[in-house]
């Protein structure tokens, strides 16, 4: 499941190239003190992921609207997420020297087998179904 959140922008500020970081901790203090609490210290593979701010742009205006993607398999995960945001207190997301507010989340199921081409900025791990074995790469 993905979770498409809705920025706006609070201030005039460059883009901040190390915004992983600051929206993995993000994240990890949203959980603070659930039952997901432990991904933060677990090995390998944490079960979720999250897009860069997009669209991109090296200089962003005050009241520019962006986008951010948060998905999982883990679909009560994502349901979770979706809920710590939509409460007042969360309302505001600090990125590195980035401040936004949350317009709106919403689950953004978008059906791959209709998409011909992605231009992105980061790598892309894309995995072909095989139901004789598993999965190629």
């Amino acid at each position: 499941m993905r979770l498409l959140v809705k920025l706006c922008l609070k201030i005039n500020c460059k883009y901040d190239t190390e915004n992983n970081y600051h929206l993995q901790g993000f994240i990890y203090n949203l959980i603070k003190g659930s039952k997901y609490h432990f991904l933060h210290d677990k090995k390998g593979y944490k079960y979720f992921c999250f897009s860069n701010i997009f669209p991109f742009s090296s200089l962003i205006r005050k009241d520019d609207i962006k986008n951010w993607i948060i998905s999982s398999p883990d679909n009560e995960f994502v349901l979770y997420l979706d809920s710590l945001l939509n409460k007042g207190q969360n309302k505001y997301l600090q990125v590195g020297n980035m401040e936004f507010v949350t317009l709106s989340m919403r689950d953004a199921m978008i059906p791959v087998y209709h998409i011909s081409q992605i231009l992105t900025q980061i790598l892309i791990l894309s995995l072909e179904s095989n139901f004789h074995s598993d999965h190629k790469v």
